[in-house]
């Protein structure tokens, strides 16, 4: 019988950019059952957290740092507890989740407040090699390669941390006309697969490491004043590209999934 190995992704990013798709992919190999409710708007979708199971993934979707609004200072901390809570486990793979496109303000406040919550300033929340952990996942890519290669200088500029760890897909939605949605899901599929053997190939490299939150380890008190650190960080960054903090909360969401895998196939 082959051994078998659970490896646990995290995937982080705005409302819109793609991550409910990326789940559902993960989950169910396809859009035809979404057993993640999608959105195009910026108006999030997840009002509740929840856990399903494909037949390779176990998907935690929660609520995390985004859906709701509230400006009071304790109802901001109150969500980041529960976010901190929700995600204290081991990661192989910590994901980024950009749609592929300009680099906006928001996008760069997101990316500053990923790197505080999983990195910290100076010493690593997971272990010294914490950012091999990291990759960035740009959706809407529709020729990944060429893209990739055009926007190489903009992408190493902005996301240096991820060491040029950059996967493009596209996961187009489920067409109602019939020829076209045979070129959908043909697409759909050969982009799953890159994924898969894109971060196949990285756990290998990173020695089939999990890296640990330094705050998955803190007790209740602890856990409570990293919140309130890591809200300091999130209104000053937000403050620095003049986007409102409860802006910032409500566009954040997690992912977080666990991939079953037959190390031996």
């Amino acid at each position: 019988m082959a051994e078998t190995s659970i490896r646990r992704v995290l995937i982080f990013g705005k409302t819109g950019s793609g991550k409910s798709t990326l789940a559902n992919m993960l989950v169910s190999g396809g859009l035809d059952e979404q057993r993640f409710a999608m959105g195009d708007s910026m108006q999030g979708v997840t009002n509740k957290c929840s856990t399903l199971s494909g037949s390779e993934y176990e998907v935690t979707d929660t609520v995390g740092l985004g859906e709701e609004t509230d400006s009071e200072r304790k109802d901001a901390k109150r969500m980041i507890i529960h976010f901190l809570k929700i995600t204290r486990c081991s990661y192989h793979h910590i994901i980024f989740v950009k749609r592929a496109g300009r680099q906006d303000k928001l996008d760069t406040a997101l990316w500053k407040i990923f790197l505080k919550t999983f990195k910290g300033d100076k010493k690593a929340n997971f272990h010294e090699d914490a950012y091999r952990g990291m990759v960035l996942v740009l959706t809407g890519c529709p020729n990944p390669e060429n893209w990739l290669d055009a926007e190489k200088g903009h992408l190493e500029e902005n996301y240096k941390e991820v060491k040029k760890r950059f996967i493009g897909v596209d996961f187009p939605p489920i067409s109602d006309d019939a020829e076209v949605e045979i070129h959908q899901s043909r697409r759909r599929s050969n982009h799953l697969m890159i994924l898969k053997q894109s971060l196949d190939k990285l756990y290998h490299e990173n020695g089939e490491l999990a890296f640990e939150p330094r705050y998955s380890r803190l007790n209740d008190l602890e856990l409570e004043q990293f919140a309130e650190k890591l809200l300091e960080q999130i209104l000053k960054i937000s403050r620095g590209v003049g986007i409102a903090v409860e802006f910032v909360l409500k566009v954040l969401f997690v992912v977080g999934a666990s991939l079953l895998v037959n190390m031996g196939s």
